[in-house]
């Protein structure tokens, strides 16, 4: 273990629980978010359609809380990404540009269905095109980071960007087609997302815990 990793102190650790807290954030928001608005569908529905043009208001505070907690998550990364590699490094660099990215999103909400579309709903799919790209970057950089040094944890890492990948096929598909199942798709796809970030933390977490107690 790197010994400048040992000296990180509560700052860092608080950066990288930033990380933990997030899925916990984003999953209690939809699912409030879905129950809060009749006739919404976990399964047919986007996630996006809770804060689209016009609508759930309420829930935007929560979303930017996500995002921020995001964003301060990658910067966690980024620290601790510099004892282990560029591939480490861009990883984080991807997570962080995703927090980021959710951020801007909140002055480009969707439009609503059967609406023509606005500037502000076409940056919102040009934005969310973008945060697939880094969210499927960061799974795959971490899982080449750790190749040589922890196979299981890159095996873990790349099951989650298979899995992210073909969901989020799956996902544009069914978008395309109207499809009965976008939402589940497109839930799958960002579930996996928030697992890893989930379990990444987790574990960087229990790193920096055992160095301070080294």
């Amino acid at each position: 273990m790197p010994e400048d990793l040992q000296r990180g102190d509560w700052h860092d650790r608080a950066l990288i629980a930033a990380g933990i807290a997030a899925p916990v954030v984003y999953a209690a928001t939809v699912i409030i978010g879905g129950a809060l608005r009749p006739g919404y569908s976990h399964i047919a529905n986007a996630i996006s359609e809770l804060i689209e043009r016009g609508e759930g208001a309420a829930l935007e505070p929560a979303f930017l809380l996500y995002n921020l907690l995001v964003l301060l998550f990658g910067g966690g990364l980024l620290l601790e990404a510099q004892f282990f590699g560029r591939a480490r490094q861009l990883s984080a660099i991807m997570v962080a540009a995703g927090g980021a990215l959710g951020l801007v999103m909140a002055w480009f909400p969707q439009d609503p269905l059967g609406t023509p579309m606005t500037v502000t709903g076409a940056g919102h799919v040009v934005l969310a095109a973008f945060m697939s790209i880094t969210s499927i970057a960061a799974v795959i950089a971490d899982a080449v980071a750790w190749w040589h040094m922890d196979r299981r944890r890159a095996a873990f890492s790349a099951r989650c960007a298979g899995l992210i990948v073909i969901s989020g096929l799956l996902a544009a598909a069914s978008a395309a087609t109207a499809g009965p199942f976008m939402g589940l798709f497109e839930r799958i796809t960002i579930g996996a997302y928030l697992f890893w970030m989930l379990v990444t933390g987790i574990r960087s977490l229990r790193r920096h815990e055992l160095a301070h107690h080294v």
